[in-house]
């Protein structure tokens, strides 16, 4: 691969580094061998792709960039994780997604190896590796025993070198494949086609793509009457820009404002955004109330983690004070409507409110486009029923018509603020344009769709 080939690839990997910045690594095809090279941190400061990595020699490789669900944040656990099958043929594995069930997968691997849920699924293909055109049968096989959330590239050497793509049977998380005449691509979201300016698909739930030498191919493993898109990769984690089942993440976003603005209307001189995920409802929301939108909260150009996926709380707080400043001459003496895409934690909102009181901001209204998330994510999204700031406010079994009045008084109140609104159930539902039943709602319902057992954050980072 020539340098200006590694550059493009360096651009469309960076462009989906909001996925993972924990940590980042690729594994490459050296003749029948298979090398893995890792760093910490952002891809935009890894030296990797700078001038050409002078160990990266083919052009078959896939890259993965880390946002730990489980497991601990050490360099053992950077993917691409790679493997030698019964039979000598070399693999590496990334995976976006979290398998629930990998304690009791783990004991179906001869000597009962250790690790992540991902190592698990990664020793446990070995056998499908060496079935040969076998392989989809054998890999559905390994694959039928797990639940949650997978979607996974496979790099495999030897003598016939391919990249293999496959997307759980219920579509949790995105994956996409494309091609431009010069090559076939793999990707998380759309968003990284944009870079080769190759014609892209999403992979459809329980598929599995191969690629290699004579081009592509595709075979159902799993038929699936019912879906599970995770509705939180629409509120927050994809890429404005990104589409996820024929649905763009900014149109979502911006339906989710004016569903707000249909039922709460505060007096205010204004709307703001949180930068930048709350941006995009935002403007949705001032459009449809006709009032103006202001940025009085700035966010620093150069400093460009997100504190939702930071792992540890004071990672996150950290990110927050170096990146969000408010501009005091937008808010003093104003009322003011804050529009964020969501709270979890609660790690930027009370920050944010304590910033705009000393700026003087005269009365603060805040609103949330996704619904009070009240139950952990089983699925790949890191955050626990520990951690969860609306939790504590629950009361009663949540429906379509979920807040009501009284939770929402609550949080204000919390919060130090006149007034909250969090959009419903039914209005993310409606904004995303699916039904109900094919979206994973269960952070919002506790209600999980597979039988599953929850665990606790110190158990997933065992």
């Amino acid at each position: 691969m020539r340098e200006k080939e590694y550059a493009v690839h360096f651009e469309a990997w960076k462009s989906i580094n909001h996925r993972g910045e924990t940590s980042h690594g690729l594994a490459y095809l050296s003749g029948d061998s298979i090398i893995s090279v890792h760093e910490q941190g952002l891809i935009r400061d890894s030296p990797i792709f700078k001038q050409g990595h002078p160990e990266i020699k083919g052009n078959i490789l896939i890259a993965h960039n880390r946002y730990p669900t489980s497991s601990g944040n050490d360099r053992e656990n950077d993917q691409p994780f790679q493997y030698v099958s019964p039979q000598g043929t070399p693999y590496a594995l990334g995976h976006n997604g979290n398998i629930a069930n990998d304690g009791e997968l783990r004991a179906l691997i001869p000597g009962n190896a250790g690790g992540s849920d991902t190592k698990v699924l990664g020793e446990l293909s070995g056998k499908s590796i060496d079935a040969g055109k076998d392989m989809p049968g054998s890999i559905k096989e390994v694959l039928g025993n797990a639940l949650g959330s997978y979607s996974l590239t496979f790099l495999i050497g030897g003598n016939n070198p391919m990249v293999v793509a496959i997307r759980d049977p219920l579509g949790y998380m995105p994956l996409s494949v494309g091609e431009n005449g010069k090559g076939f691509y793999v990707a998380s979201e759309s968003i990284a086609f944009n870079h080769f300016n190759a014609q892209n698909r999403e992979v459809n739930p329980g598929e599995m793509v191969i690629i290699d030498r004579s081009g592509m191919t595709s075979h159902q493993l799993f038929e699936q009457e019912q879906t599970q898109y995770c509705m939180f990769q629409w509120v927050y984690i994809l890429h404005s820009t990104s589409i996820f089942e024929g649905t763009n993440a900014y149109i979502v976003r911006d339906r989710l404002g004016a569903k707000m603005a249909e039922r709460y209307s505060p007096e205010v001189d204004f709307v703001m955004p949180v930068p930048d995920s709350g941006r995009a409802a935002a403007q949705g929301y001032a459009n449809a109330r006709g009032i103006p939108l202001l940025e009085g909260i700035m966010k620093e150009r150069y400093e460009s983690k997100r504190s939702f996926i930071q792992d540890e709380q004071l990672d996150r707080q950290g990110v927050i004070k170096r990146k969000l400043s408010i501009i005091k001459s937008v808010v003093e003496g104003k009322d003011i409507l804050v529009i964020d895409d969501s709270l979890v934690r609660g790690n930027t909102a009370p920050y944010l409110i304590k910033m705009l009181r000393e700026a003087g901001a005269r009365e603060i209204h805040m609103a949330f486009a996704c619904p009070p998330i009240v139950s952990q994510c089983a699925y790949g999204v890191d955050f626990y029923n520990s951690q969860l700031f609306a939790r504590q406010f629950m009361n009663g079994k949540i429906d379509m018509n979920w807040p009501d009045s009284t939770f929402n008084e609550h949080i204000a109140q919390k919060l130090g603020v006149s007034s909250v609104y969090y959009n419903t159930i039914g209005d993310l539902v409606e904004s995303i344009g699916k039904s109900e039943e094919s979206l994973c709602l269960s952070c919002l319902t506790g209600e999980y769709k597979q039988d599953i057992v929850l665990q606790t954050q110190a158990a997933r980072r065992q």
